[in-house]
C-alpha cells in the first residue's frame, strides 16, 4: 500500500501534497477549517484557486449553532482542527500537546459537560480566581503566575546548578521520562497515562520512533537468545555423546 503523503506548507491557506495542491478557509463566524483539493496545477493557478475558494468560503453563511452543543463538544471539533494542522506541519506536535493537556486538567472538569449558553462571564471570573488560589496559572494582569518559566527558575535551575548539571529542563525531564518507561517494554496506554495525554493517539504519535526502536530491540534481543542457546545446546551434546561426563 502506498504511503500516504503528508501536507506541506506553501503559504497562508495553501499547501501541497505531492504534486496536489489543497486550500484552507475559515467560513464567516465559524471556526471549523474548510479544506478543498484544486489539483496537479501550477503555483500561479493554485494561488488563484486558493483566493477563489477563500472568497467563497467567507462569503457562505456558517452553519448555525446548535443551542444545546457542550463546551466539551466544542473542544473536540477545535481539537480534531488542530491534529490536522499537526498532520499538515502548520503546527508542532507538543503544541497540540500542551492544548490536551491544560484542557484536561483544568477547564474540561469545570466547562466539560456544561451548554456553550449557559457559561457566564461570572462562571468565567469564578474559574480564574479558583486558579489563582490554587496557585496554578491564571493569566492574570498583576503579579507573575507560576508558569514554567519562573518555576524553573526558582527550582529546576538552582538544583541542576547545585548538582553540577546543564541543559535540563522540565521537557526535557519529560521525554526522558516517557523514553524510560517505553524501553522498559510498556505499551503506548499505559504510557499515554502516565504522561496526562487526552488519548494514546497523541502518545503514538509524538514518540512513534521510540516504540519502533524498542519493539526493534526486543526482537533482537529474543533472537540472539534462541540463537545463543542452539550454539550451547550444539556444544553439551557431543560430550554427553561420548561420554566425557566423569
Amino acid at each position: 500500500m502506498p504511503r500516504k503523503e503528508s501536507r506541506v506548507r506553501i503559504e497562508r491557506g495553501l499547501y501541497r501534497s505531492g504534486k496536489v495542491y489543497l486550500a484552507c478557509a475559515t467560513p464567516m463566524g465559524s471556526r471549523k477549517v474548510v479544506w478543498k483539493k484544486l489539483g496537479a496545477v501550477g503555483l500561479m493557478e493554485a494561488r488563484r484557486l486558493r483566493v477563489e475558494f477563500a472568497a467563497q468560503t467567507r462569503r457562505a453563511p456558517a452553519a448555525p449553532a446548535r443551542r444545546r452543543m457542550t463546551y466539551g463538544e466544542t473542544v473536540q471539533e477545535w481539537l480534531t482542527d488542530q491534529e490536522a494542522r499537526v498532520a499538515a506541519g502548520d503546527l508542532a506536535s507538543s503544541t497540540l500537546e500542551g492544548y490536551h493537556d491544560g484542557l484536561k486538567r483544568h477547564i474540561l472538569p469545570v466547562f466539560g459537560d456544561r451548554q456553550i449558553l449557559s457559561i457566564t462571564p461570572d462562571d468565567l471570573v469564578r474559574w480564574h480566581r479558583d486558579m489563582q488560589r490554587r496557585g496554578l496559572p491564571a493569566w492574570s494582569k498583576v503579579g507573575t503566575s507560576p508558569n514554567d518559566r519562573n518555576v524553573a527558575n526558582r527550582g529546576l535551575k538552582v538544583a541542576c546548578r547545585e548538582a553540577g548539571l546543564e541543559g535540563v529542563s522540565f521537557h526535557a525531564l519529560r521525554h526522558t521520562f516517557a523514553s524510560i518507561l517505553i524501553a522498559q517494554g510498556h505499551d503506548v496506554v499505559f504510557v499515554s497515562r502516565q504522561l496526562g495525554h487526552a488519548n494514546a493517539a497523541i502518545t503514538l504519535t509524538v514518540y512513534a520512533h521510540l516504540f519502533d526502536a524498542a519493539r526493534h530491540a526486543e526482537t533482537a534481543r529474543q533472537r540472539l537468545d534462541e540463537d545463543y542457546r542452539a550454539v550451547l545446546r550444539r556444544r553439551e551434546e557431543p560430550g554427553r555423546q561420548l561420554g566425557f561426563d566423569l
